[in-house]
């Protein structure tokens, strides 16, 4: 079984300190364009699901028009599950909007919730908080994919902090983490790393380099991940010598 982690897709960003207004609407429908074409290659490459680890909108404030869109999207890629864990920016915009929600689309709500893809267990929670592990329940025997948003410390110690050794001896074979939009591996403990899967497409020149997601392969009692290069643009900076 194959499985798409991404984040930080930050959709219906108004791009206002990046872009010159003649780009702004261009950019926007290319990053609204991303979420389609992450689906495509979903589906041509095999994949059951895709998992948002957090900021797929890049605020609270959606347009109707914006939601729709993305909505109808996930409803229109029948064939996929997607696991969708809101993150800092939209909160809970989605799930308050009183639109609703494609039939493929399961959503994380603010204490641990399970799901269920063939043997695979997939929990995640949007608040996190210093005990929250302590309230982890998973099974050994399982296949166990964690989602979070937030940033990554060896210890749990407030809010919007992941503790790493907190994490260690639940079970967890692989932690998919949103928020840092660039990609990376930490060891959680002999069993299970957490990958931040960094974000699809860089937006500024804060994001410049190599971005994509990260693929997860379930293969009998292995899982496995590697990183995919997949933005459409790739931000560079160069330094010019222009004495």
């Amino acid at each position: 079984m194959k499985i798409i982690h991404t984040s930080d897709l930050h959709l219906a960003s108004p791009l206002s300190t990046k872009l010159p207004s003649s780009k702004i609407a261009s950019r926007k429908r290319e990053l609204m364009g991303n979420l389609i074409r992450l689906c495509n290659e979903a589906m041509s490459i095999g994949a059951s699901a895709i998992i948002i680890a957090g900021d797929l909108f890049d605020s609270e404030k959606i347009t109707k028009k914006e939601l729709d869109t993305v909505l109808s999207i996930i409803e229109r890629a029948e064939n996929l599950s997607f696991f969708y864990l809101p993150g800092n920016h939209e909160r809970d915009a989605l799930t308050s909007s009183g639109e609703p929600i494609p039939k493929n689309l399961y959503v994380f709500g603010s204490e641990w919730n399970y799901f269920r893809l063939g043997n695979i267990t997939i929990s995640g929670r949007s608040r996190t908080s210093e005990d929250m592990f302590s309230s982890l329940i998973l099974n050994p025997e399982d296949k166990n994919i964690v989602v979070l948003h937030g940033e990554l410390r060896d210890r749990s110690s407030k809010d919007d902090v992941i503790g790493l050794s907190d994490a260690a001896s639940k079970n967890i074979d692989y932690l998919a983490l949103g928020h840092y939009h660039t990609y990376s591996e930490h060891k959680i403990d002999k069993r299970g790393i957490a990958v931040y899967c960094g974000a699809p497409e860089g937006r500024g020149f804060d994001e410049v380099g190599e971005l994509g997601y990260s693929l997860i392969n379930i293969n009998g009692e292995s899982i496995t991940n590697r990183f995919v290069p997949f933005a459409m643009r790739k931000l560079l900076i160069k330094n010019i010598d222009i004495s």
